[in-house]
């Protein structure tokens, strides 16, 4: 059976398939030529893209009046792109279309991140177009549940890398971004700032954890900004201790220790005091397995073998939690 693609045929810039391609490109291509450049990012007459260029506008609106597709003709598109040839191209173009609404309303949620919104349109664009490579129909979802990943990826990771002066480990960011998502929602219902115990309890986190994510959205001040009357001394001249851990490793080190007590969490108390005294977990003293028997008034064998049996549970619980290297022996 033949599926029509309405609109295939028309007006779309064939050249939408490169990834490297500028948005700009995209929409003077669309709109024909002359079209023109992006407004600077320091143009301060208007926060919204569409004021500050209006062809950019022009281009969004015209986006998002794009007809969607049905899941016959993205099946029917998905497979014209993997099959290559001349219908490629196009396939890959009107799914692109088709789909902008969604990088422009996921680039939005972006906003508060100091980037300006074509940028992240641009980056989000490249996303889709990963989707578009990769989309597998026969799996059964639609196209946009699985483009929806590939955008949020790419314009997260474009974050991470243009509005913070130290890059943190990706799921690291990840967490920082659904804070970010959370807050975002409760002012919108209560036009109030969220606690930190609302986050707790919306996303599942320890209080510990959301308490130092909490401090890294801080925004950062630049360790090269001057300091004093000397024009050579800055900020990271004064504050550089080579003997001091990397902040990153600070980061990474405090979320494991929040990872463990969860785990730990879950064995009994005899357990628990045991694998404490074992491993040092909270910087406490280790001891030998005599030593914890003697504390407990138990044997030797019966520490060992508790802790045998604590281990299983441990690991089984750190392979799910993805803490493997950190209990595994």
């Amino acid at each position: 059976m033949t599926v029509p693609i309405a609109g295939a045929h028309a007006s779309v810039s064939t050249d939408i398939t490169g990834r490297s391609m500028p948005l700009s490109a995209m929409y003077a291509s669309s709109a024909g030529a002359g079209g023109a450049p992006l407004a600077s990012e320091t143009d301060a007459e208007s926060n919204t893209a569409e004021n500050r260029d209006p062809d950019l506008g022009n281009y969004l609106n015209r986006l998002t009046r794009s007809a969607l597709l049905s899941p016959e003709q993205e099946v029917v598109l998905a497979q014209r792109v993997r099959q290559g040839g001349s219908q490629a191209k196009m396939a890959r173009a009107k799914l692109i279309e088709a789909n902008m609404r969604l990088v422009i309303a996921v680039a939005k949620a972006y906003r508060s991140s100091g980037i300006a919104l074509e940028d992240l349109i641009q980056e989000g664009a490249i996303g889709l177009m990963t989707a578009t490579e990769r989309f597998d129909w026969r799996r059964g979802y639609r196209f946009s549940t699985y483009a929806t990943q590939w955008i949020r990826q790419a314009i997260g990771r474009a974050v991470d890398n243009k509005s913070k002066s130290i890059r943190l480990p990706a799921h690291v960011s990840e967490s920082l971004r659904k804070i970010e998502r959370i807050r975002a929602e409760y002012r919108r219902e209560t036009g109030e700032e969220a606690t930190a115990d609302v986050i707790v309890s919306r996303t599942g986190m320890t209080l510990r954890k959301v308490t130092m994510l909490l401090q890294t959205l801080a925004e950062p001040v630049s360790l090269d900004m001057p300091v004093g009357d000397e024009d050579n001394t800055s900020l990271g001249s004064l504050l550089h201790d080579k003997s001091a851990p990397d902040p990153e490793e600070i980061l990474v080190s405090a979320e494991l220790r929040s990872e463990i007590h969860i785990i730990l969490n879950t064995l009994d108390e005899r357990e628990k005091v045991i694998m404490r005294k074992r491993f040092g977990f909270d910087g406490e003293e280790t001891y030998v397995l005599q030593q914890i028997g003697e504390q407990l008034s138990i044997s030797r064998e019966r520490v060992r073998q508790i802790e045998a049996s604590a281990l299983r549970k441990l690991r089984t619980l750190a392979r799910q939690r993805q803490l493997r290297d950190y209990l595994h022996g």
